[in-house]
């Protein structure tokens, strides 16, 4: 069957697709010092460090249901209505309940849902922890998933980065963004893990997010590129995400924050 044909089946593709991995939630990704040429093609003299940390695997349908069973519980309508996925990840109503309310789908990595969602996905799922480890949630740096995704790939260790699903970043799409050094005119400053809280009036433009890692449509030549995004307020059908344990000493985990 030709990829395009493929497309139109895309909610039957994801809803069988079953993770196999039954290790743990998290992966442990060890502290990794390594050129950023090396896994992105842009060239620039950048070394980065990225600290210890652990990355979970997809955030499956069932728990995200449960975050959405809180919400309804204690929130405006409003907000709940923006948390659920994306109605476009199913070709009808019909099979969109189907996605939403039958359990055969809970295992699998959750579709469609948005960059701002996922955000207030990691503030619930925050709140919730009860053990004394003294760490919040987050979605991973573009730099920690490039950590996480050559340690895993490099060591024999089975994991679900793997070209059925894209993940969404923190990191917004301007991250790669070269500013002269007025120091010295051959170097060039490379802020990558640059991201954009945008406003409400912001232009709509600076509300894209960054995605990695491949997909059921194409296989990426380059981890990254400007084409290959969402808008903030926008799930996707090919696109699930997981999360990173951020230590609350190591808030700004080398971030470039754009407040505009």
């Amino acid at each position: 069957m030709r990829l395009f044909s493929k497309t139109l089946m895309l909610f039957l593709t994801f809803c069988f697709y079953q993770n196999s991995i039954t290790a743990q939630e998290f992966y442990q990704i060890p502290k990794q010092v390594f050129d950023l040429y090396e896994m992105t093609g842009v060239k620039a003299n950048y070394i980065d460090t990225v600290n210890a940390f652990e990355i979970s695997q997809f955030v499956t349908l069932k728990e995200y249901k449960q975050f959405l069973e809180d919400i309804k519980a204690d929130s405006s309508k409003q907000y709940y209505l923006q948390m659920l996925p994306d109605s476009s990840i199913a070709k009808t109503k019909d099979v969109y309940e189907k996605y939403l309310n039958s359990k055969k789908y809970e295992k699998n990595p959750v579709l469609g849902v948005s960059w701002d969602a996922a955000i207030e996905f990691c503030k619930w799922k925050t709140q919730k922890n009860t053990s004394s480890e003294d760490f919040y949630y987050s979605l991973p740096l573009a730099s920690e998933w490039l950590a996480a995704y050559r340690h895993l790939n490099k060591n024999p260790i089975k994991n679900d980065f793997n070209y059925k699903y894209s993940d969404l970043l923190l990191t917004s799409v301007d991250e790669m963004r070269f500013a002269l050094d007025l120091n010295n005119s051959n170097d060039y400053g490379f802020i990558f893990d640059n991201v954009n809280f945008h406003k409400k009036d912001e232009p709509r433009m600076n509300r894209r997010k960054r995605i990695a890692g491949g997909n059921y449509l194409f296989e990426q030549q380059k981890f990254f590129n400007d084409n290959y995004c969402l808008f903030s307020d926008k799930g996707s059908e090919y696109v699930s995400f997981r999360i990173v344990k951020v230590s609350k000493n190591q808030q700004n985990r080398g971030i470039s924050y754009n407040q505009q």
